[in-house]
């Protein structure tokens, strides 16, 4: 069982506000409240472009967009599971976490050892398994399928911020 069994998603949005001081916890499955964690002078975030089965919110600010959240469904062998990326202006990866996992196996996919490699990464990155990402132990197909999405999250919210 999950130790996030049974929690209510105020103790999930609690552990993400600890995971931005360095405690290793995974972010809220709430994208708009994730958003506001991250970019903390987010005046009001508004729903972006439809796109590809991806759900776009943007966190506007003082000066416009401050940044973007994209919940999108990826598939491993387990079956489809859902990640959150969120993105800042120069589209560089601020999280990515996996919020929803089907299966027991490649479950390892959620652990924030495996996450934090995406941090930092944008669109002039590989963010390929075996080159600049590592895939976990028991979960490689699961692992690609991350970096996919991580990729896709990239593309989908620059051709947004494009348009």
């Amino acid at each position: 069982m999950s130790a996030w069994a049974g929690c209510s998603s105020a103790c999930v949005l609690i552990a993400f506000a600890a995971a931005a001081t360095g405690c290793a916890a995974r972010m809220s499955s709430d994208p708009a409240a994730a958003l506001r964690l991250a970019f903390p002078s987010v005046l009001h975030v508004r729903s972006g472009p439809a796109a590809d089965a991806a759900r776009i919110l943007v966190a506007e600010g003082p000066a416009g967009p401050e940044g973007y959240a994209v919940s999108l469904e990826v598939v491993s062998r387990s079956g489809p599971f859902e990640i959150l990326v969120i993105i800042d202006p120069a589209l560089r990866v601020r999280r990515a976490d996996v919020l929803r996992y089907p299966g027991e196996r490649g479950w390892e996919v959620r652990s924030r050892v495996f996450t934090r490699q995406f941090e930092g990464k944008g669109p002039r990155d590989p963010i390929r398994i075996g080159e600049d990402i590592d895939a976990m132990t028991g979960a490689t197909i699961s692992s690609n399928a991350m970096a996919g999405g991580v990729r896709r999250a990239i593309r989908l919210v620059r051709e947004a911020a494009a348009s």
